[in-house]
């Protein structure tokens, strides 16, 4: 279930669901799309929240969940509409925390701080984040992914959820 500290009202972007549509997903997760009302989705759209987080509880808990939330929030990353300036994963972690915020809709308790504590470790620090910890560390993952230069080693980007 959806921690209950949100409220009602609140609406996820269907970026953060478009990347179930890209990722490497068994039958079992198409089915759970479909038992929440999430067969077609539109990026462009806005989703109940708590019809996507209990989806994302539903896809953790199902046998191999943890690796599917993962590659659903590396491909939540690869589609997502960074602004064009960000080019570095410097530069998208220090927006990361406004994409966050632009993501809800409604009244998000999520306060998402980084910050850089070597040369190759960022860390972002989560309060009340209402998504699995699994899917989180895949957008990080994601976020290296994506942003990091290709000869790049060794990147640590550590999450820190805190007030769950």
């Amino acid at each position: 279930m959806v921690n209950q500290t949100f409220h009602t009202n609140l609406e996820v972007s269907g970026y953060y669901l478009h990347g179930v549509d890209n990722a490497h997903i068994p039958t079992s997760v198409t089915r759970l799309r479909h038992d929440h009302g999430l067969q077609a989705i539109n990026p462009n759209a806005w989703y109940p929240a708590d019809t996507v987080l209990d989806f994302y509880v539903a896809v953790g808990l199902a046998d191999g969940g943890a690796f599917d939330l993962v590659d659903i929030g590396r491909h939540i990353i690869a589609d997502f509409p960074f602004p064009p300036h960000v080019q570095t994963l410097h530069a998208a972690l220090a927006a990361a925390p406004e994409m966050h915020r632009t993501a809800w809709r409604g009244d998000c308790q999520t306060e998402l701080n980084v910050r850089w504590v070597g040369e190759r470790h960022a860390q972002r620090v989560y309060h009340n984040m209402p998504l699995p910890a699994d899917l989180v560390y895949g957008l990080c993952y994601g976020l290296v992914e994506r942003f990091a230069p290709a000869d790049t080693q060794n990147i640590n980007v550590q999450q820190v959820v805190r007030g769950q």
